[in-house]
């Protein structure tokens, strides 16, 4: 297995404006920054990562992950998550890669063997979020022409689109992946949470 990882990263002024009731536009791109250095610091630790590519149409988000000794494109004309990933995956396998793993950047939580479990699969393996709706990490064979339908009930349609390719699919409830810091709920949990770690 030749392993790319993909990292799609919303433009900074606009991430993450559901935590605008508890940060000021300004702690968001900061947040933003930090959780994206925190991620490519943690991949570089994976042995069996080949490369890490951020997609973002942020000349800053691609700055950053350049500076970091990371690859970074835009997604161009292609439109939201969707668009994104599949020009990141488009990439990695004009390049060789033989799988890719698609890893949002606000996952505050993730550790290296979580990054080691989503790896290990035989296809594909998904882990959905906490409600079991959405998709926070999705391992993904580049042979295969994958439609990527990030959004609502992505976790259901991605379980249907490995079916019809009939691969092979592990499904992983990694409650560090599957907590995802997207609203003011989630960043008073992340808050508690630094806290005991801190305690």
């Amino acid at each position: 297995m030749t392993l790319w990882v993909i990292v799609p990263v919303k433009e900074l002024q606009l991430a993450k404006s559901r935590l605008a009731v508890a940060l000021s536009a300004a702690d968001r791109v900061t947040l933003m920054q930090s959780l994206l250095l925190r991620l490519l610091r943690l991949l570089e630790q994976v042995d069996t990562v080949a490369q890490v590519l951020v997609v973002s149409r942020d000349a800053a988000v691609r700055q950053l992950a350049e500076q970091a000794g990371h690859l970074a494109i835009s997604e161009g004309d292609m439109v939201g998550l969707n668009g994104a990933v599949r020009v990141g995956v488009h990439t990695a396998a004009q390049n060789h890669a033989t799988h890719t793993l698609i890893l949002p950047v606000d996952l505050p939580l993730l550790e290296l063997e979580d990054v080691i479990a989503m790896t290990s699969a035989e296809a594909v393996a998904i882990c959905p979020d906490r409600a079991q709706q959405g998709t926070n990490a999705l391992l993904v064979p580049t042979a295969v022409p994958f439609v990527f339908q990030y959004g609502r009930n992505s976790f259901q349609l991605h379980q249907e689109e490995a079916g019809r390719h009939q691969l092979p699919l592990t499904i992983l409830n990694l409650p560090r992946v599957q907590f995802d810091l997207d609203t003011q709920a989630d960043w008073i949990a992340y808050q508690r949470y630094q806290m005991r770690v801190v305690a």
